[in-house]
């Protein structure tokens, strides 16, 4: 099964923590329907990952981001996982353009165990439609979200049609009105879509225990790609006849395996940094006309880690060196809105834009998350100038114990304006 990250809450003055087992568990079977409501916001938000281990030293160069933010001083709070109270979380998030999005929430319950729904949106996040419970997770998945929950990840074909996945896989057609369970679907990791066409990423620990690491799926049945990439992926875009696929070793050394036809044929060609594999990554997004875009980023520790964009556009055989980003805080993704507008996200960091395709850029919701004491961002979403950002709001005090507000923060310019609203759990 594929290496996992581990998703666990930041509590103050800890700054490591190890991953679970990476064996995933079954989901257990739905629960009965729920007609869903309309105009129900979610109650949101998954703690960011940890990151432990020494920091390689990054290339000598300017930063490019402007009204860089500082990480404080820690301060004792509890986290959303030791409060014996209700408390909900979004584990995953996607727009499919300005209007159509969906929501992964994981709701738990004071005592009992967490279920999962879909909450799904047609006017980008301004209100949301609640959907239906239909994956109750196992005890040991009771509380904060992790990757070892039954679902982790949520892809939209269209706004009726869309999958989630985890240690199974799910399919609706009819907007979240109601989910079927695919049958022999392996544990996924991650998916990948581009001109209808879903590849799964199979959860591989080892090559020598999967028959695949890309499987197909289609009209409800997976297939195996035929031709593989080679290696263990640890993320994967499409654009096009394009796919791109960072590879590690057993070392945690990798490559980038590259297809212009779809899938047919790969070939293997180097990362921009050495480093760039540390932690199953590099973030890595693509732009619609082609552009390929890369966060190195180096071991991480006590809330800094190097971190350096580079930019490919002739299909990854050649990379501009962007500049070194802020050292402060992790990378966990970046996503490319348009050619130009780009956002980058972490855990202990604010929210980062770019309006000019990487060259620079700006902070934002500096005062609202990302506090290096407190609770992260949990889940970012953009597509055009819309972009959605779901976070625990800062507690009131150091003695709070939740169970914590949940806040939407939506801007639909760029950035250059937020809306802020409390999603109670």
């Amino acid at each position: 099964m594929k290496l996992r990250t581990c998703y666990i809450p930041l509590v103050a003055l800890v700054a490591a923590a190890g991953c679970a087992s990476p064996t995933a568990p079954s989901a257990a079977p739905p629960s009965s329907s729920v007609p869903p409501s309309s105009s129900v916001p979610p109650s949101s938000s998954v703690p960011s990952s940890a990151h432990a281990g020494s920091s390689p030293a990054a290339p000598a160069s300017q930063s490019l981001v402007t009204n860089p933010k500082q990480i404080g001083s820690p301060a004792v709070v509890s986290s959303p996982a030791d409060a014996s109270q209700p408390q909900a979380y979004v584990t995953a998030a996607q727009l499919l353009n300005p209007n159509d999005g969906a929501v992964v929430v994981k709701d738990c319950p004071a005592q009992g165990s967490c279920a999962f729904r879909v909450d799904v949106t047609s006017d980008g996040g301004a209100t949301w439609r609640r959907g239906q419970d239909f994956v109750i997770a196992d005890a040991a998945d009771n509380g904060s979200a992790n990757m070892e929950d039954p679902v982790i990840g949520i892809t939209m074909l269209s706004a009726s049609d869309m999958y989630v996945y985890g240690s199974s896989v799910w399919h609706t057609t009819d907007a979240d009105a109601t989910w079927a369970q695919l049958p022999g679907a392996p544990a996924v990791d991650d998916m990948a879509i581009n001109n209808g066409e879903l590849w799964a990423m199979v959860a591989c620990a080892d090559l020598s225990r999967c028959s695949s690491s890309i499987d197909v799926i289609s009209s409800g049945r997976i297939t195996t790609l035929p031709h593989q990439p080679g290696g263990l992926i640890g993320s994967i875009v499409r654009e096009g006849h394009n796919a791109y696929a960072v590879l590690r070793d057993a070392g945690g050394v990798g490559a980038l395996a590259v297809s212009h036809n779809d899938g047919d044929s790969w070939q293997q060609r180097a990362l921009p940094q050495p480093y760039c594999t540390f932690s199953l990554g590099p973030g890595m997004t693509i732009t619609s006309t082609g552009e390929l875009f890369v966060v190195c980023a180096g071991g991480a520790g006590v809330g800094n880690e190097p971190k350096d964009l580079f930019v490919s556009d002739d299909g990854a055989l050649s990379w501009r060196h962007l500049g070194s980003l802020e050292t402060y805080g992790y990378a966990d993704g970046i996503i490319a809105a348009t050619p130009d507008i780009l956002w980058r996200y972490g855990g202990r960091s604010p929210v980062y834009s770019s309006t000019d395709a990487g060259r620079t850029w700006h902070t934002q919701l500096d005062d609202n998350v990302g506090d290096g004491a407190g609770p992260m961002t949990q889940a970012v979403v953009a597509a055009g100038t819309t972009a959605l950002v779901f976070a625990f709001g800062l507690p009131p005090d150091p003695t709070f114990t939740g169970p914590w507000t949940i806040n939407e923060y939506r801007t639909t310019d760029a950035g250059a304006s937020w809306q802020t609203r409390p999603l109670q759990p």
